[in-house]
């Protein structure tokens, strides 16, 4: 049987971390999933070298670590956590890190953290944590945003149906998966968008190439085809399928927006370089112009099928 059995919920305390510990709680119910809470504190003032006195350099690193301790206590009991939810703090200055020592021996089969603003080139500089998280974490990461609740019920997923590379076959087949174990109560709303390019727009710096109708007709028809097969091995009605003209974050927003989307899945690729640091991700993009939650997913992400 397909399920969410255990949970890391990442919390920091430069986020609000409210509404991320309410969807924490609401997807460990629907899955009787349990739910350890996790937090990373580092100061490099206890590093040797920093301070000559070792004695002061210990005290206090487990002065740091004995506060962050103190308050995962008090957010368990503010939002009313069971008293025997397991934290843990690791001394590491990011969170995926964090999140990875958190993972073993037990794997989570979800990561969720409140979601960070990277939408200047010196965010994106300075502080990428949720863009490490998404591409280093050992499971999904789910980044939560403003909304209160998944009233809506509806997950846009987002698709390269018309790709033949295998990466982006097997993250589109992990997507989907990973979307049929979050309905395991059938009362989710599975809706997929695909985008396709402009022919015209990308020859546009050619002069004097027009793109024959057929030739974009042909493109259309592939992402088409593409969408339908999807749709139907996954049992998606075809009125919750959305092909459109543009660019695939444009495209992604655009749809988001019209069906008013709880939630957006997308596809994380590996190996990315600086450029995308710098210039921005499709998925860090349609973070920081939604309201919706984005849940990643990388080619190892695949869905567990181990029972508990």
């Amino acid at each position: 049987m397909l399920n969410i059995h255990r949970i890391t919920l990442l919390v920091d305390h430069t986020l609000n971390n409210q509404q991320a510990i309410a969807r924490a709680k609401a997807l460990c119910q629907a899955h009787h999933a349990t739910l350890q809470l996790v937090s990373h504190t580092y100061s490099h003032a206890c590093e040797e070298g920093s301070l000559s006195d070792h004695e002061l350099r210990h005290n206090l690193k487990a002065l740091l670590i004995q506060r962050q301790y103190e308050w995962l206590a008090e957010l368990i009991r503010e939002h009313h956590l069971p008293e025997n939810t397991e934290k843990q703090v690791f001394w590491t200055a990011h969170s995926h890190s964090a999140a990875n020592m958190a993972d073993e021996p037990h794997p989570s089969q979800l990561i969720i953290k409140a979601a960070g603003k990277h939408h200047t080139l010196i965010n994106r500089l300075l502080d990428h944590q949720d863009w490490n998280l998404m591409n280093h974490a050992d499971a999904p990461v789910l980044l939560v945003k403003s909304r209160p609740s998944w009233s809506s019920g509806k997950i846009l997923i987002a698709l390269d149906a018309a790709s033949k590379d295998d990466e982006h076959q097997i993250i589109n087949d992990h997507l989907l998966e990973y979307a049929e174990m979050l309905n395991t109560s059938g009362k989710l709303q599975l809706n997929l968008v695909n985008s396709y390019p402009s022919l015209s727009l990308v020859l546009a710096g050619l002069p004097e190439t027009p793109v024959p109708d057929d030739l974009q007709q042909y493109v259309i028809k592939q992402h088409e085809n593409g969408c339908e097969r999807y749709a139907h091995h996954y049992n998606v009605p075809m009125e919750q399928v959305h092909i459109r003209e543009g660019e695939a974050e444009n495209v992604i927003c655009e749809v988001a927006k019209q069906i008013d989307a709880d939630v957006i899945m997308v596809g994380v690729l590996p190996d990315v370089g600086m450029s995308e640091v710098l210039l921005g991700s499709t998925v860090e993009y349609v973070l920081d112009h939604t309201d919706a939650d984005v849940l990643a997913l990388k080619r190892q992400d695949g869905v567990d099928t181990a029972l508990e």
